[in-house]
């Protein structure tokens, strides 16, 4: 292990504090300690002792001391003296941090998690566990949830992912780190909602929710599972007293260790521009609430932060990782040095807002383009103005603001780019002599980039074009066409082969820098595309948009590999890591996400989801099957006990705000403001799922009582439960667990044996395990009539039982045909047989499996949309064949929806007629179960009761019921 660093090397404390000195060595930096936890250490005789010794240490700058309200005295170790006394005892030091540790934990009898926060311990835990050896001890730590929640929420953000920090900075293998670094990003994914919703305590689950993915593969199996059984165990004893967090049954959220690594958050302004350093170390993220902060990229968490005087809009870092330099809307930048935090250099000089900066690769200038017109050329070594570069705007100056700027690879040339529709090359090395003006765009140009080691440079302009130029002699050697939109921005690969251009009209192009010519265009984001990226072996692309999504695209064939969701507003911006395995982007939601480019290439394609808002959500009455239908016009059926999407259908072109499901639970209502009314039937998908239903329900029953066997072949424990039943005969179900070699006797004639550990058989009639012979029950009266082809749990080769019973197919001809579609598409059985502790345990199929085989379409009617005003309101009847709908123009109509036609006119357009009608606009309109009544509410203070039949409101013109306020 090195040794660790001294930064007052021979550095003596003065006698009278040698003995107390060496002991700040545990302190953790940049941590106050409670007066007593140091006289404690010090071994004071009295608090007044203790006093003594520290203002001693005040008075040479050693530590400061602070009294609070509550006459609490705290004190606040220099981090050089704490850096000074560990690197000069460290045996010492490591002796303070057990006895800490142990004073604390009463020697071991209070666990670590249950300590009783001081304001101090509970920060510095971390810091001592380390310090005293006690690496696991830590680990087990960070594996509580409600530890970390309880933190979280007094301390914050920080004071978490510091702890995971410093174990991860200790851990001696990869190996050993990776839990640990699974939970962080868990943790770090689960932010959001915690701190949204600090009295819910949902940590725990939110935690769970991000793991299932790698629980799923083998890590973290029994952490997962013991979790699990805690948050079951809690919500069942506080399900009266607190919030409960619903656990999500799928992993839909998303996962640690997948695409999404973690979210950095702390901004509280949109975030412009993001930077990654050259050596893949920190992220710097500028945002319009004046902070630069510089993020940690292994750990996630801000390790510093530069605050200005106004709206940041640019960063850049120096090729050697060592200094950034962040330009500001008041006309300011600085140079901000990552290893000490200090500011080494204030650029000041511009009367306008910064818009745009680059930094040359060999670290020696930065140039900064303003709404001044100008662009200047700083030293970074020395701060100084170099050149002023002059010339955009001419002589009007009504524009000329530069937009971007940019450096060849040799330092030798930039370019700029202005709203006044040029570019301008400058000579670097000639004290910034501008040498061409690049003319031909029609409209301004917002960004430029230099094409690899060469003197070529890539325009975009808002002229729907981009050009690429020889920035030597000044020429245009290609113009770009092809894109319907303004372009945004451009980007140009590392090695100078490709450039992409990023535009209003939600795609992204590709082009040859050679030839010009056009090599990929990319379709799929559904707003303009703000920035993008390539990676440095050219085979990928990242794009980002206003549509909140980044798109990863496969550059030789412009597929689209992965979408990339997670911000919640516009993403901004886009950086890329060297290597190209990580992507960070910038938002308008505050955020900055980090996003593994090599894990979004390994993962499956994601279920179905609605692209918006859910607009309605019913279960039909089974409560198997749940239909969703969402601002995308989208109708989702949902298996609630899986968690997954079984059926996605795009009916409606415009968003669905009205759904009903009818009595029986086989039809369902959809309607849009366009005034279209979809009339689906799910009665082949709710038999299906009556048929896994059951399954799932012996399933869960044979599971239950396998927990009841005790193993072995000899002295297991024996359960014999009988039910009586209704069939002739008078048998029983037998269900036994255990050995059942000497348990047939027990069991009377005509019953079903189900076993679960062992062998035994039987003869009589198979019967349910809750009783009554099915041979005389007909599938309208028995769901597990479409089962009859399939063997019941228990039988096979472990069980002679008697012949299957007989089922008269007396249902439906519908019913029957699914019956026979699903037993054909089963392969004799929808399960498959597991024998845990030598039983015969069946595993039912997803219900997924089993009505993929279906190839039914739910879609029976249609009434077609509508010009003209839209829908304000719809009602439907309880068997779904009424609906009455009502314009924002105050007319209602009732309709027949299997045939289309209009039954009604119940509200004619304009109809005012207080009499007949309300005097006022209509605000919603409801229809009885039956569908033979209307109810109309308005805004002239009334509701009326309508007969639907007849047209009119009950009893005539206006002598009806007329439901008044008044």
């Amino acid at each position: 292990m090195p040794p660790a660093y001294d930064p007052l090397p021979g550095f003596q404390p003065p006698a009278a504090l040698a003995n107390a000195y060496p002991l700040l060595g545990a302190v953790p930096l940049d941590t106050p300690v409670p007066l007593e936890v140091l006289g404690r250490l010090w071994r004071s005789s009295s608090s007044e002792a203790a006093l003594g010794t520290a203002r001693a240490f005040a008075s040479l700058g050693i530590l400061r001391l602070a009294s609070l309200e509550d006459g609490s005295c705290w004190a606040l170790p220099a981090p050089q003296h704490v850096a000074h006394a560990a690197a000069g005892w460290p045996d010492m030091v490591a002796k303070v941090h057990r006895q800490l540790v142990e004073a604390y934990s009463r020697r071991g009898t209070v666990a670590l998690d249950a300590l009783r926060d001081d304001g101090y311990i509970i920060q510095a835990l971390s810091h001592h566990l380390i310090g005293s050896g006690q690496l696991d001890s830590l680990r087990r730590l960070l594996m509580n949830p409600g530890w970390l929640e309880a933190k979280l929420h007094a301390y914050g953000v920080g004071a978490v992912v510091r702890d995971f920090r410093r174990f991860l900075q200790e851990a001696e293998s990869e190996e050993e780190a990776l839990d640990v670094k699974l939970l962080l990003q868990a943790f770090q994914l689960s932010l959001g909602a915690a701190m949204e919703h600090p009295n819910a305590r949902m940590l725990r689950e939110q935690m769970l929710a991000r793991l299932m993915a790698v629980a799923a593969g083998g890590r973290l199996k029994e952490w997962f599972a013991e979790q699990t059984s805690k948050c079951a165990a809690e919500s069942m004893l506080a399900a009266n007293s607190r919030l409960l967090h619903l656990m999500p049954r799928s992993p839909s959220l998303a996962q640690a260790g997948g695409v999404q690594r973690m979210t950095l958050r702390g901004h509280v302004g949109p975030i412009p521009r993001v930077a990654i350093a050259p050596n893949c170390c920190e992220v710097v993220t500028i945002s319009e609430d004046g902070l630069a902060q510089v993020w940690d990229m292994n750990i996630g968490d801000c390790v510093m932060h530069l605050a200005r005087n106004a709206p940041l809009t640019s960063v850049g870092i120096t090729p050697d990782s060592s200094a950034a330099v962040v330009a500001a809307a008041d006309g300011t930048a600085a140079v901000w040095n990552l290893s000490t935090g200090q500011v080494t250099h204030n650029f000041k000089g511009h009367t306008g807002r910064i818009n745009c900066l680059a930094i040359d690769k060999q670290g020696i200038r930065v140039i900064t383009g303003s709404e001044d017109h100008t662009g200047r050329v700083w030293n970074l070594q020395n701060g100084e103005c170099e050149a002023v570069l002059q010339g955009h705007g001419g002589a009007s100056g009504l524009v000329g603001s530069v937009l971007d700027v940019c450096v060849c690879a040799d330092g030798t040339l930039a370019v700029t780019v202005s709203d006044d529709f040029s570019g301008r090359v400058w000579d670097l090395d000639e004290d910034g002599e501008q040498l061409h003006v690049l003319e031909g765009h029609g409209g301004w140009v917002t960004s430029a980039a230099f094409v690899g080691t060469s003197h070529r440079v890539v325009t975009t302009s808002h002229d729907a074009t981009a050009r690429i130029w020889d920035a030597l002699r000044g020429r245009c050697l290609f113009v770009l066409t092809g894109h319907s939109g303004r372009l945004n921005r451009v980007s140009v690969d590392p090695g100078g082969s490709w450039a992409i251009t990023a535009s209003d009209d939600h795609t992204a192009r590709v082009w040859d820098c050679e030839t010009g010519e056009l090599k990929l265009a990319l379709y799929g984001h559904t707003a303009h595309v703000t920035d993008s990226a390539i990676t440095r072996d050219g085979r990928k692309a990242i794009t980002v948009s206003g549509d909140g999504t980044c798109a990863i695209w496969d550059m030789d064939t412009g597929e689209r590999e992965a979408l990339l969701e997670g911000h919640t507003g516009e993403v901004s911006a886009v950086a890329l890591t060297q290597r190209g395995r990580f992507a960070v982007t910038a938002g308008e939601d505050f955020t900055a996400r980090v996003w593994d480019l090599a894990a979004a290439a390994e993962r499956t394609q994601p279920a179905p989801t609605h692209g918006g808002k859910v607009s309605a959500l019913q279960s039909l009455p089974d409560g198997q099957l749940v239909v969703s239908a969402g601002d995308d016009g989208r109708v989702l059926l949902w298996d609630p006990v899986e968690g997954v999407c079984l059926k996605q259908l795009d009916g409606h072109r415009v968003g669905i705000r009205f759904m009903r499901v009818s009595a029986e639970g086989d039809c369902v209502l959809t309607g849009s403001g366009d005034r279209q009314i979809n009339h689906w039937n799910w009665s082949a998908y709710s038999a299906a799922a009556s048929v896994v239903g059951v399954r799932r329900s012996l399933e869960r029953r044979e599971v239950m009582l396998h927990t009841l066997t005790t193993g072995g072949s000899g002295g297991g424990q024996n359960f014999c439960i009988r039910a009586n039943t209704a069939g002739a005969g008078g048998g029983g179900a037998c269900i036994i667990a255990g050995n059942t070699a000497n348990i047939a006797p027990a069991c009377s004639t005509g019953s079903q044996l189900f076993s679960t550990g062992g062998t035994a058989t039987t003869a009589g009639v198979a019967t349910n395990v809750d009783g009554g012979d099915r041979s005389n029950r007909s599938s309208e009266e028995d769901p597990m009539a479409a089962l009859a082809a399939l063997k019941p749990p228990g039988t096979g080769d472990n069980v002679n039982a008697a012949a299957a019973p007989v089922i008269t197919p007396s249902g439906s001809e519908q019913r029957a045909a699914i019956r026979q579609r699903l037993q054909s598409s089963t392969a004799d059985s929808p399960c498959s047989t597991l024998s845990p502790h030598g039983g015969t345990l069946k595993t039912c199929k997803s219900l997924l499996e089993v009505v993929s085989a279906l190839h039914h379409d739910p879609l029976r009617a249609s009434m077609p949309a509508q010009q003209g005003s839209r829908v304000k309101h719809m009602a439907f009847d309880a068997s779904c064949r009424t609906a009455a709908i009502l314009l924002f123009d105050s007319t209602v109509s009732v309709w027949d929806v299997v045939s289309g036609k209009c039954t009604a006119q119940l509200i004619r357009r304009g109809e005012r007629d207080a009499t007949r009608t309300h005097s006022g606009g209509v605000n919603a309109v409801y229809l009885t179960r039956d569908g033979l009544t209307a109810v109309t509410i308005s805004k002239d203070n009334t509701a009326r009761v309508w007969d639907v039949a007849a047209g009119e409101v009950f009893g005539g013109s206006g002598e009806g019921p007329n439901l008044s306020r008044d």
